[in-house]
């Protein structure tokens, strides 16, 4: 006897490959977004620091010469500022601003570090008379 049966549909075994499939695919593109909005958070941060950097750079440019020193500000919670002017010469002075704040984003385990991130920025001050 022959029975001639005519598939329609998926078997189970199908649909559940089909499913582990798709699952391991949806969490390879999570894994990649959570990744990508770390770096964002990363080079958001970053960047703030960099433009209070600069700030304080033009701020410091715009002084009069002698009165260029070191100094420290922590109004720009979560960043901290601070420059140091050096003399080498008495026509000019180094001026290297660092600003630091403290990492946001958890590593890849969970665990929450105290990691402290700084940028620094530095310029040269003449006095040419």
């Amino acid at each position: 006897m022959m029975t001639n049966r005519s598939t329609k549909g998926f078997t189970l075994i199908e649909v559940m490959v089909a499913l582990v499939t798709l699952g391991i695919g949806l969490m390879a593109v999570m894994g990649l977004h959570f990744s990508s909005l770390r770096s964002d958070i990363r080079n958001r941060d970053e960047s703030r620091a960099l433009f209070l950097a600069n700030q304080k750079i033009e701020e410091i440019r715009s002084q009069d010469f002698a009165s260029v020193v070191s100094g420290q500000d922590y109004s720009a919670h979560p960043y901290d500022m601070e420059w140091s002017v050096t003399a080498p010469q008495a026509w000019r002075k180094d001026v290297v601003v660092t600003v630091s704040w403290p990492e946001k984003v958890k590593s890849v385990g969970g665990d929450s570090h105290n990691k402290q991130r700084s940028v620094q920025v530095a310029t040269i001050i003449a006095q040419l008379n």
